[in-house]
């Protein structure tokens, strides 16, 4: 079995992303791996530089919910988690597997919606884009939920919803 060094875990902060990045979280100390935690935001137009779009990014909603993020895996996975950032210009699975193409990940999770039938059938979501055109394996996590459900989920801790913030460094 291949072993696991680098773990990409995309993030939206929506409940199923959440519960990708406890899992995510739960292998990286399972298996002594990195995490980086990647949210494909849009900058504005007047950020230009890096340290712009960086700096642009702590101040909003989303850094704050980054923060926060990766305070909660710190405290559930027992990993230090690497915040990251990809700027979009809309399509999101492109920008995750951008970064995927760009750097060394043994593994990507993903939280998925888990929707049925037609409307998967008619079209992809992230996940879904994801796992068909990833060069690395792909992991899809449900809503944590759905997770909870699971076997052996009992020793699961799920990420409380909010965490005392501190200051986001990419």
């Amino acid at each position: 079995m291949q072993s696991l060094h680098r773990i990409l875990v995309a993030v939206d902060f929506s409940a199923s992303s959440r519960a990708a990045a406890e899992y995510a979280a739960l292998l990286g100390e399972k298996f002594g791996a990195e995490v980086d935690v990647l949210h494909v935001w849009r900058p504005s137009e007047s950020a230009s530089s890096r340290g712009e779009i960086l700096a642009e990014f702590a101040r909003s909603e989303e850094g704050n919910k980054m923060r926060d993020l990766l305070q909660a895996i710190e405290r559930v996975g027992g990993v230090e988690p690497h915040g990251r950032i990809a700027p979009s210009g809309g399509d999101v699975p492109d920008a995750i597997l951008q970064v995927v193409a760009n750097e060394e990940y043994d593994l990507v999770v993903v939280g998925t919606h888990w929707r049925d039938g037609l409307a998967r059938m008619l079209k992809d979501g992230v996940a879904e884009t994801v796992m068909r055109r990833s060069p690395c394996p792909v992991v899809t996590v449900p809503a944590t939920d759905v997770l909870m459900e699971a076997p052996g989920a009992a020793d699961v801790t799920p990420l409380p919803e909010q965490a005392d913030s501190r200051s986001w460094v990419s």
